[in-house]
Order: structure tokens, then C-alpha cells, then sequence
């Protein structure tokens, strides 16, 4: 997950943009786009775009709750974050 992330992250776009290209990438890695998608039918999905982009904030942030991650990812930039991706999947 955090290496298709990286692949595509998507912060080139506006951040309606970068929330679709988020739901795109949950769908291709079998979470539903949408959490009213997986409680409807949770046996479908693997998770929600909110599981995949919470595991993406605390991997990059070290933190469950952040103020608007589009943001903090904007600030922070490609290359801080994929110095912290790279250090947590060296972890695993």
C-alpha cells in the first residue's frame, strides 16, 4: 500500500483531486472507495479509503489524528515523505 502510494501520490492535484486519487487507489488494492460502500457489503472490501489513507497518515506522520492530511503532505513534500515511507517499510 504505502509503495503504490508512493508511485502515485497525487499532490500535484487540488485536493478533491488528490482525495479521488486516494479512493483510486484503495479500489485497486481491493478497499472500497467509500465507507457507506463497505458497510453495505463489508465482506467485498478489505477496508475503506479512511483505513487506507490512516495507515498512509501514520506512516508518514506517526500519528492516527492529524489536521488535514492533503496539507501536511503538501508541506512536508515528496522527499520527506519518502524518507519516513522508506524508514517504515525498512521496519517491517
Amino acid at each position: 500500500m504505502l509503495l503504490a502510494f508512493l508511485e502515485k501520490p497525487g499532490l500535484e492535484l487540488s485536493e478533491d483531486g488528490w482525495f479521488e486519487n486516494l479512493q483510486q487507489l484503495s479500489l485497486s488494492l481491493g478497499f472500497a472507495a467509500k465507507p457507506k460502500d463497505y458497510r453495505k457489503n463489508p465482506e467485498a472490501y478489505r477496508g475503506h479509503v479512511g483505513d487506507v489513507a490512516e495507515m498512509i497518515r501514520i506512516a508518514v506522520s506517526g500519528r492516527k489524528n492529524t489536521p488535514n492530511f492533503y496539507y501536511i503532505l503538501k508541506y512536508m513534500g515528496m522527499n520527506k515523505i519518502t524518507e519516513r515511507i522508506q524508514t517504515i517499510i525498512g521496519l517491517l
